[in-house]
């Protein structure tokens, strides 16, 4: 009987790992995106639309589809940029038991 419930616990938590493990990965990317774009700017060249246009990229090579880089609020001022990510990724777990993970993340230049 305890060999069992050693066998289901570590079974839950293979599957909870085997789930969660790629939501983070693809967090992780987002917030290196974020930080990339941000160390990067220039304000004399880089308006909201190439800061768009560098986002789309970065999503499109990076192959991250659980954010949709619209939804990224960027706010300019003068030479300060900020990138503000907020969003939930929904994932299965088991059956029709769904798990939610909510990220907030902000960028800025120092």
């Amino acid at each position: 009987m305890q060999l069992l419930c050693y066998l289901l616990s570590g079974w839950l938590v293979l599957t909870a790992l085997l789930r969660l493990t790629p939501v983070y990965l693809e967090h992780r990317v987002v917030v290196s995106v974020l930080e990339t774009i941000v160390s990067e700017y220039d304000p004399s060249t880089d308006s909201t639309a190439v800061i768009k246009k560098k986002l789309n990229a970065a999503w499109s090579v990076n192959a991250v589809d659980q954010v949709d880089p619209g939804s990224i609020v960027i706010e300019r001022r003068r030479s300060k940029l900020t990138l503000s990510a907020q969003y939930d990724v929904h994932f299965p777990i088991l059956g029709d038991i769904v798990g939610v993970w909510t990220f907030y993340e902000t960028v800025t230049t120092p």
